[in-house]
């Protein structure tokens, strides 16, 4: 059996998706899974053992005619399914001009029209990974839900010798940052002997250097961009606690179990990007506010100018979930 999946995303999403790979492995042992992803995440996904074949839509320059070449590629297979997890109309039209026995992608987008199975895309109150999962029942009735999942990579840098966590700065979205003088408290409450990675893609390192340059600590190193993310991925296995925002590090601490506390500033929880670790944490404003969420992804800036979601996080709640080691 030949089977494309289909996730253009952000590397959240990928990493996500990942649990549709774990549940038609475990259903078709012998099935060859293919991969489509854009070049900005494939790194999470290179040598994953349960991918056959890992196709990259390069989206940084000439966009259309680099779909076209990536179509043009997939065409030369025949696919007894083809399911779509993003859903917008690219992804859509990729499974469109391929051949596949079964086609399946969430109504929500444009060209569901065209195609028999398909389901709708709910929003609130499931995890993205149900959703994906009940995507892939509309051509596999049986197939059992499994967790997302990663195989991580040991870094050749070497990690601290003592109890250390990670803080994970950055987001694409300014309002879903947790600010960072929330980050430097937290630094400044740990036990004296904790160490700290702050940890990113080289676009964090400005974050970073912030942080350690106002936590007052000796033991906060700035690894923004030194590891690749499957290594970024076995440092997080090892920490005591990794600390995220509402972003990929949540995801990734759930594709490989490893301990999370996630703070959600202009975004909930109920959107369904929440982290499924066995030991995860979720951390919000304390007060309620009319105004959150402001924005399903959140915003470059606050519409209302004050980022109460941000600024009234309780330093003491970023704590607690270290109580519980």
């Amino acid at each position: 059996m030949k089977i494309l999946l289909v996730q253009t995303a952000s590397l959240g999403d990928v990493v996500l998706a990942t649990s549709a790979v774990h549940s038609l492995k475990h259903a078709f042992p012998e099935a060859e899974i293919h991969f489509v992803c854009k070049h900005s995440t494939a790194d999470i996904l290179r040598n994953h053992p349960w991918i056959h074949t890992l196709w990259v839509w390069d989206k940084s320059s000439k966009k259309l005619n680099h779909l076209l070449k990536l179509i043009f590629s997939l065409r030369k297979h025949r696919f007894d399914a083809a399911i779509t997890f993003q859903r917008y109309f690219s992804s859509a039209f990729l499974l469109l001009c391929i051949k596949a026995n079964k086609k399946a992608l969430f109504s929500s987008n444009f060209l569901s029209y065209f195609f028999k199975h398909r389901i709708q895309h709910v929003f609130i109150g499931k995890h993205e990974t149900e959703r994906n999962w009940e995507l892939l029942k509309t051509i596999f009735p049986t197939i059992e839900y499994k967790k997302p999942i990663l195989f991580p990579l040991i870094p050749q840098q070497s990690l601290p010798t003592k109890p250390f966590i990670t803080i994970f700065p950055g987001s694409l979205w300014e309002t879903k940052r947790t600010p960072l003088e929330k980050w430097i408290e937290l630094i400044r409450q740990l036990p004296s002997d904790w160490e700290v990675l702050l940890l990113g893609s080289k676009a964090d390192n400005s974050l970073a250097d912030f942080i350690k340059k106002h936590a007052g600590r000796e033991s906060v190193h700035n690894w923004c961009g030194k590891l690749s993310l499957l290594e970024v991925a076995y440092v997080m296995k090892q920490a005591q606690m990794n600390y995220s925002n509402d972003s990929a590090p949540t995801h990734i601490a759930s594709a490989v179990d490893a301990p999370v506390t996630t703070v959600y500033c202009s975004t909930i929880p109920s959107f369904g990007f929440y982290p499924i670790s066995s030991r995860s944490f979720i951390i919000e404003p304390a007060e309620k506010l009319d105004c959150r969420p402001c924005n399903n992804h959140g915003k470059r800036n606050c519409p209302l100018k004050h980022f109460n979601c941000g600024n009234t996080i309780d330093v003491s709640s970023l704590l607690k979930p270290l109580k519980h080691e």
